[in-house]
């Protein structure tokens, strides 16, 4: 009887990770690998995997707030979807306890760029993740710490990478 494993992992701290899976069999070889390259994740996000003896490509199961509940599923070997990367953006934005005309030009921009990326218009959502950057790099040291304000680049640089 083949056996099914899960196995769910838990962020501790807001950022990217990245997972590598290899089947090794008896003789020592690897016959399959599943990666998960710069995952988004916020403290308490959760990943879940089922692995099947015949399943060589499981799909990461990612569940932003630790909810229980997944909004994403990341497969193996390409990288997450933009959106994921917006969604996890969005909720650190409002982890942050920013002064509120601040917090609201984030989200309007972030905003724009999931609906953006909606229409599936890629160069539109690339421009406001580009003025997102451009406006966290103009808040560092005035409403967002040095810290906040590398998260917040790292994981819009993120979605820009995936964007291409």
């Amino acid at each position: 009887m083949a056996r099914k494993w899960g196995f769910v992992i838990q962020s501790f701290e807001a950022g990217m990770f990245g997972l590598v899976l290899s089947r090794v069999e008896d003789d020592g070889t690897v016959s399959a690998r599943a990666e998960y390259q710069d995952v988004p994740v916020l403290a308490g996000s959760r990943g879940s995997l089922v692995l099947e003896p015949n399943v060589t490509q499981p799909a990461l199961l990612l569940d932003i707030e630790g909810d229980g509940l997944a909004e994403f599923s990341v497969s193996a070997n390409v990288p997450p979807q933009p959106e994921a990367f917006v969604s996890v953006l969005v909720r650190a934005v409002r982890s942050l306890s920013l002064p509120r005309g601040i917090e609201r030009s984030f989200l309007a921009k972030l905003g724009a760029a999931a609906r953006s990326l909606d229409r599936g218009d890629r160069n539109a959502a690339r421009g406001q993740l580009g003025a997102f950057v451009n406006e966290v790099s103009a808040q560092e040291g005035k409403a967002l710490a040095e810290t906040e304000k590398g998260l917040l680049t790292r994981l819009a640089e993120g979605a820009l990478a995936v964007l291409g």
